[in-house]
C-alpha cells in the first residue's frame, strides 16, 4: 500500500464528509472512476515486473464498503463493468488512460440516479455520427492518434447555457470554474450542484451537464490549491466529488471538501 492511504482511512474520510454535509444540509456524493485495468483486467500481465498497485490491493474492501453507504457513495465499478458484460463496445481508449463516452455513460447514470431517482433517461441520448479524440497515452510516446468514437448528443430535448464564475484565483488545472445551467420542460437533479471532478468527468462535462439544474465545476487540483475558491461559489444543494481510482486514494477528502461545507453549501 506504498504511496496509497489505507482503505479504512478513505472510507472515514467518506463518512466524516458525509456527516459534516448532512449537518449542513447538503447532499453528498462521492464516486470512483475505475481504473482501465479494473475493468479489463486480462489485458494485465500475470506476472508483472512491479509490485501490486495499492489500488488493487484495496479494491475490494473499498467497494464493499461504498456498496454498504448508497446514500453517499456511487459504485461506478459495478455500472461499467455491467455495461461491459452487455456489450462489446469498447468502454476505454486504446491508447489513454480514460473512459470513452460509452463507458463513461453508465457511471453518469450511477450518479444521477443517486441523486434524482427516475430523472436518468438512456432514450434521451441520441447517436449523432462519431468524433475524434487525442489519445494521451499515445501523445506521451511520440506518436500521437486519434481516436474515432460515437458521438452522442445527450438531451437534445432541454437547452444548456455554459457559463463561468468569475474568480481572481490563477487556476492552475482548469479554463475556468465552469457554470452550467439547464431549462425545458424534462426532470433534472434540482437545485445548484458543485462537480469537484478530475480529467474522467472533465472529458464528459457535455455529457453530464444536462441532466443538472446547475451545475458548477471546480477542478479538484484548483480546490486544493486554493481554497478560497469556496468563498466565490453560490449557494449549494448538492455536492459532487469525483476522483479516478488511481487518485481517490491520495486526496485528503475531508480538507478538499472542508472550506465548502463549511461555508454551509
Amino acid at each position: 500500500m506504498t504511496g496509497c492511504s489505507s482503505p479504512e482511512a478513505l472510507i472515514r474520510a467518506l463518512d466524516a464528509v458525509a456527516a459534516q454535509a448532512e449537518a449542513t444540509n447538503v447532499q453528498f456524493r462521492f464516486g470512483i472512476a475505475p481504473d482501465k485495468h479494473a475493468i479489463y483486467p486480462e489485458q494485465v500481465r500475470t506476472d508483472p515486473p512491479i509490485p501490486e498497485a495499492c489500488t488493487d490491493a484495496a479494491r475490494d474492501e473499498v467497494r464493499a464498503a461504498m456498496a454498504a453507504r448508497p446514500g453517499i457513495a456511487v459504485d461506478m465499478w459495478t455500472a461499467v463493468l455491467a455495461e461491459r458484460a452487455r456489450s462489446e463496445t469498447p468502454l476505454y481508449f486504446t491508447q489513454d488512460s480514460h473512459w470513452t463516452p460509452d463507458g463513461a455513460m453508465p457511471a453518469i447514470a450511477a450518479l444521477v440516479e443517486s441523486l434524482a431517482p427516475g430523472v436518468w433517461d438512456p432514450t434521451e441520448i441520441v447517436a449523432d455520427g462519431t468524433s475524434r479524440y487525442p489519445m494521451e497515452l499515445a501523445r506521451l510516446m511520440g506518436k500521437p492518434r486519434d481516436a474515432i468514437v460515437p458521438r452522442y448528443v445527450v438531451r437534445p430535448s432541454v437547452t444548456v447555457e455554459e457559463g463561468v464564475v468569475p474568480t481572481a484565483v490563477d487556476l492552475g488545472n482548469a479554463r475556468d470554474i465552469f457554470d452550467y445551467t439547464t431549462s425545458g420542460t424534462a426532470d433534472v437533479v434540482p437545485g445548484t450542484t458543485l462537480i469537484v471532478y478530475d480529467s474522467f468527468f472533465n472529458i464528459n462535462r457535455q455529457r453530464i451537464a444536462p441532466w443538472f439544474e446547475r451545475s458548477v465545476w471546480v477542478h479538484a487540483g484548483d480546490l486544493r490549491d486554493h481554497p478560497e475558491i469556496a468563498d466565490i461559489l453560490p449557494p449549494l444543494d448538492s455536492v459532487v466529488l469525483e476522483r479516478v481510482e488511481r487518485g481517490a486514494y491520495d486526496t485528503d477528502m475531508e480538507q478538499l471538501l472542508r472550506p465548502i461545507l463549511e461555508a454551509g453549501g
